[in-house]
């Protein structure tokens, strides 16, 4: 393989940047650099690691990485720890999806939806899609969400 082909495969064909700290401390340790999470295949699902402890003796939310086990594929791509009392994030809450140069993201019947520039839509379990382009930014839960990000497309073809 040469060096050309080897930066083609490591370079992610565009990226989630967290925005707001919420964002960066939902995103666990083996996905993030510089608070971005890199998108190298679409679909790209998101939702909530329902596998959260909290430390007894500090009252700390613990940061659990999940680990693929067995040969069947995982729900989602990325696992999101949602710290907040009121949860924001679903199991399967939402998934980024391609279709020729364009994209969009697509609600998975969360309980709580997406918004997309502060535009809310789905939640409720009603699903939901909108077109999302480079630089949009992405809540994921109510409109008060805190966990932001900017969807940022680094593929120039």
């Amino acid at each position: 393989m040469e060096k050309a082909q080897i930066l083609e495969a490591l370079t992610p064909i565009a990226v989630l940047q967290a925005i707001t700290p919420e964002a960066v401390q939902s995103i666990p340790y083996c996905h993030v650099r510089h608070n971005l999470v890199a998108i190298y295949q679409f679909p790209f699902h998101i939702g909530r690691d329902s596998r959260v402890r909290v430390d007894e003796k500090t009252g700390e939310l613990l940061r659990i990485e999940r680990q693929k086990v067995g040969v069947s594929d995982p729900n989602n791509d990325l696992y999101l720890i949602d710290s907040g009392g009121l949860l924001n994030i679903s199991r399967a809450h939402l998934k980024i999806a391609r279709h020729d140069n364009k994209f969009k993201i697509v609600d998975r019947d969360s309980a709580c939806g997406c918004l997309v520039n502060d535009e809310h839509f789905g939640g409720q379990d009603a699903g939901g899609e909108h077109l999302i382009e480079d630089g949009d930014e992405l809540g994921i839960g109510t409109q008060d969400t805190p966990y932001r990000f900017r969807f940022i497309v680094l593929e120039t073809t």
